[in-house]
């Protein structure tokens, strides 16, 4: 117990003071803490909200720069938001950094275990890596908790189809895609009939 208490109490201190390991950024040779260390989030105050949003609209008009530069504008103290964190992911992605993306992205899921976002980014990047049966993993634990974002259903119904040959539980996922879209995706339509076809 006393272990415990002075690891808080050092966490605690690092965030007082803008020291310590807590308080060094992830694009700085970051590591994700042991599990000795607590993730202390602090929730987002209107401005860095506002620089969240923007970096954001930035990512969207494929901006990685203005992203970087909004995200530089947030205080330390936010390192562990997940909204924080999943943007730092999105932009080593846009920049093909994927170690430093899977970095952001699993500490993320440290701190919010079934984000749905992180799960999937990170899954498609692991998927990359021939790491599938974690792929899998990230994916299914998400869907417990969301079981209607339709881009994890997707991206499950392809490490199915194409990685895990495992057709039924492809078309399952691919059909639970359709459902949770907007309106339905041509494409996919094609990929469940053939399915069907294949597993008479």
């Amino acid at each position: 117990m006393k272990a415990v208490a002075r690891a808080v109490g050092m966490a605690l201190f690092a965030l007082a003071t803008g020291c310590g390991s807590l308080m060094q950024a992830p694009d700085q040779g970051y590591e994700p803490p042991g599990a000795d260390v607590p993730l202390v989030r602090v929730p987002l105050d209107d401005e860095a909200q506002r620089l969240v949003s923007r970096a954001r609209d930035s990512l969207a008009r494929d901006n990685p720069g203005r992203v970087r530069d909004y995200l530089a504008r947030i205080d330390g103290r936010y390192r562990y938001e997940p909204d924080v964190l999943l943007v730092h992911g999105m932009v080593d992605r846009m920049t093909e950094q994927p170690q430093k993306a899977m970095v952001h992205y699993e500490t993320l899921l440290q701190v919010e275990p079934t984000h749905p976002g992180a799960a999937n980014d990170l899954a498609l990047l692991y998927r990359e890596e021939g790491r599938i049966q974690e792929a899998k993993g990230l994916l299914s634990t998400a869907l417990e908790a969301h079981p209607d974002r339709p881009r994890l259903h997707y991206n499950l119904a392809v490490l199915y189809e194409l990685y895990l040959v495992d057709l039924e539980q492809a078309l399952v996922h691919y059909r639970e895609y359709q459902a949770h879209s907007d309106g339905e995706d041509e494409k996919v339509a094609r990929w469940i009939k053939d399915l069907e076809r294949r597993v008479e």
